[in-house]
């Protein structure tokens, strides 16, 4: 074998892998409809197990665990978070001011301010806003800790193989049968990848003998976030509308199954945007607007037909491995053919997936 002296320079390694990163990314496939929106992120994870810091949202509401007679003078609530001594609060047409807070009892002590009446259990208690004297001593608010999450790498790979003669013979078409075989597999991979981070379950084994699997978005949500299941109406969905805004989340897009998107047609058409083209026959849906928010609707084959996926894409971001991102590299020859892998190793990150929510059409 012939050694090779003085300077080693990239032109003399045949066996450099290709970066085809930049050709995964900017592929828009109707089969990828979700990646399509959020992209791939150049920014890098540099663990198989890549682990993140969330914020926890703050909270605005709680319930009444007990029924409040007029001047009873305390309120016992589910929970005492986020509600500080000053708080300004509404339960149902009363405002009170909160004089003081019993964590250990969940109970409040209040002063009222206005319409003082009746309340029963399990009604909405609404924090307005937290009041201060002037000149007031300090006090501790109170402390949220950050909730750590975590998603693994999975790789995803494929391969390409072509004879000698193959190659080497004229073409009936004026292309590169290898450039677009290659093109072709990593159409391939990015449909993978959607599937998985639609319906990847997490999977962390303890050696090589198991693939590591990245949970998707459906894993997520139904392992933090809110679900609920019932007939499609539009008193049921806004009542799963007022959950995601009641615990922290925004309502702005809704995901479903193509299929599901009739349960929207069939709506008062006045609660819906319709996309409307002079020469087109049918009506496509955009938007379904609500005192919650107005969600913009998308459609994505991957997801089970009876589910509606409330999320923030914004919240979500895939991420390569560190110097894993999509390559192709040429294997060794053991015959008359040209071989090689594509691969590429990403995970999902999915930021605050207890505010999204999946509705389950039942």
């Amino acid at each position: 074998m012939a050694v090779k002296t003085g300077l080693l320079t990239t032109f003399d390694i045949a066996e450099n892998k290709v970066d085809v990163s930049p050709v995964l990314s900017m592929l828009n496939l109707p089969e990828t409809p979700l990646l399509n929106k959020i992209g791939i992120a150049a920014q890098a994870v540099n663990s198989t197990r890549y682990e993140w810091w969330d914020d926890v949202l703050p909270v605005f509401n709680t319930t009444l665990s007990a029924a409040y007679l007029t001047g009873g003078g305390s309120l016992t609530v589910a929970s005492v978070a986020g509600i500080l001594p000053g708080a300004v609060i509404k339960v149902e047409s009363s405002l009170y001011r909160v004089t003081a807070v019993d964590s250990g009892t969940n109970t409040l002590t209040i002063s009222v301010l206005e319409n003082d009446a009746d309340h029963s259990s399990g009604v909405t208690v609404e924090i307005i806003a937290v009041s201060g004297k002037e000149a007031e001593e300090y006090a501790d608010m109170d402390y949220t800790q950050k909730v750590k999450r975590y998603n693994m790498t999975q790789i995803f790979r494929d391969y390409v193989k072509f004879s000698g003669t193959q190659l080497s013979v004229q073409q009936y078409v004026n292309e590169d049968v290898f450039a677009d075989e290659v093109r072709r597999k990593l159409q391939r991979i990015k449909i993978w990848m959607e599937k998985a981070i639609v319906n990847g379950v997490r999977l962390e084994p303890s050696d090589n003998t198991t693939p590591r699997l990245l949970g998707g978005l459906r894993w997520f949500i139904n392992q933090k976030g809110l679900t609920t299941s019932a007939s499609f109406s539009e008193a049921n969905l806004k009542a799963f509308l007022k959950q995601i805004v009641d615990a922290g989340g925004v309502v702005k897009e809704a995901w479903m199954n193509p299929s599901t998107m009739t349960n929207f047609l069939d709506l008062e058409s006045s609660k819906l945007v319709i996309d409307k083209g002079d020469q087109t026959v049918g009506r496509k849906v955009k938007q379904y607007l609500s005192e919650y928010g107005d969600l913009t609707l998308y459609t994505d084959p991957h997801i089970p037909a009876n589910e509606i996926i409330i999320v923030d894409t914004s919240k979500l971001a895939v991420k390569p491995l560190k110097g894993r991102a999509a390559f192709y590299e040429e294997l060794a020859k053991t015959g008359d053919y040209v071989k090689g892998q594509l691969i590429g190793e990403y995970t999902l990150e999915f930021r605050n997936p207890d505010a999204a929510g999946i509705f389950t059409i039942v």
